[in-house]
């Protein structure tokens, strides 16, 4: 509960306007900020900013033993979460604090407040609240690490996989902590509480957008393997015409999509390797999830290289297929694209028969390339020298 203390005497006349008025001012930009942002997973709209600095008192007191160390008044943020990075091979360094609008983090090295990768560990403490009660998915993408998830003092989780849960609870705020520990160069850590629309078999993708979006509306494929940020968060804008437009999100790992649009967007579909992907910008029944992805993330295909005749190209699909494979499944043609291995931000890029051209070019080289590679493996003993 946050105290207000009341001003010593009411204004009048003029300044009862003028403070009325600065209020309604006050208000306009806090909403402003606020549709800006993507909603944090306590379930609304919140700017790290403002509220970073209003700690409330929790509904239970944290039970976690690493929180009585670094937060020993188990006090938490009003909105997202406090967390606290540390090396847990030098422990007399001390943590980091930050406030943060996930349980997220992502970084290779020692690219975080100098800490090895191999060493970090972190602690994150906030409040989620549900709308109704009921099962509630907790979604866990990690690698060589080891996390502990306590909901209102109870351990609801504890291991070293990437998994999905799903745990019943109550409506309400609830308060949520997590232990996490890594072993390896690279630092990729995310949970995510509660789901991110509806989850649909593929055969189904044409059945739902057709329920939300016209026969004419685009369709946008976006394909990344991994966010570039250290939250995860992706900003994805769509062209300025983009009406009634459908978002196809593809990655390998979990990323926290943020639509960027000047109207509003018919569907999303999320097609995410590992769990707890999940977008903003989108009306959560207009949202659904189907596993599995397209994985294309580059324009042409990557990485090919020949080794004693066998041809091999990292990327197995194109674009040309992506376009395919989304008119089958959505009834649609592409209108656009964005693909790259990692990013922060992404624009559209329109999808026309010259790109498509282009393409196909560079598909019949690397075809030219795949049969001189076979030719080497298998030679003609007459035809050696000639």
């Amino acid at each position: 509960m946050i105290e207000s203390v009341p001003p010593s005497q009411a204004p009048s006349g003029w300044r009862r306007n003028w403070a009325l008025l600065s209020a309604l001012a006050l208000a306009a930009i806090l909403s402003l900020a606020m549709l800006a942002t993507p909603r944090a997973q306590t379930g609304s709209s919140s700017n790290s900013a403002a509220c970073s600095d209003r700690p409330v008192t929790p509904p239970v007191a944290p039970v976690s033993s690493w929180g009585r160390d670094m937060n020993p008044g188990g006090r938490v943020p009003a909105c997202g979460f406090a967390a606290f990075y540390f090396d847990r091979a030098n422990l007399g360094a001390g943590s980091h604090r930050h406030h943060v609008n996930s349980i997220a983090i992502n970084y290779s090295w020692d690219d975080l407040h100098g800490i090895s990768s191999e060493s970090f560990a972190a602690y994150w403490v906030g409040l989620v609240h549900f709308d109704m009660p009921g099962m509630q998915t907790i979604a866990i993408n990690q690698g060589r690490s080891s996390a502990r998830i306590f909901i209102d003092g109870q351990l609801v989780y504890q291991g070293n996989d990437a998994e999905t849960l799903s745990i019943d609870i109550s409506e309400g705020t609830h308060l949520v902590e997590v232990e996490y520990i890594n072993n390896w160069h690279t630092t990729e850590f995310k949970v995510t509480l509660g789901g991110s629309g509806s989850v649909i078999a593929r055969e189904d993708v044409g059945t739902f957008i057709d329920r939300h979006a016209t026969s004419s509306a685009p369709v946008y494929y976006i394909g990344l393997y991994e966010s570039d940020a250290r939250d995860t968060r992706v900003d994805v804008h769509l062209p300025a015409n983009a009406r009634n437009a459908v978002v196809w999100l593809d990655s390998y790992e979990a990323i926290d999509w943020v639509i960027h649009s000047s109207a509003p967007v018919a569907a999303a579909i999320i097609a995410s390797h590992s769990p707890g992907s999940r977008v903003a910008g989108v009306e959560a029944n207009r949202v659904a999830g189907i596993g599995r992805g397209l994985r294309v993330t580059s324009e042409g295909t990557r990485g090919c290289h020949c080794t004693a005749g066998r041809f091999h190209c990292e990327g197995e699909s194109g674009l040309d297929d992506v376009a395919t494979e989304l008119g089958t499944l959505t009834g649609r043609g592409m209108a656009g694209y964005a693909v790259a291995y990692s990013a922060r931000q992404v624009s559209i890029t329109p999808w026309t028969n010259g790109m498509l051209a282009r393409i196909q070019a560079r598909e019949q080289a690397v075809l030219r390339e795949a049969n001189q590679c076979r030719a080497l493996a298998n030679p003609d003993f007459d035809t050696m020298f000639e």
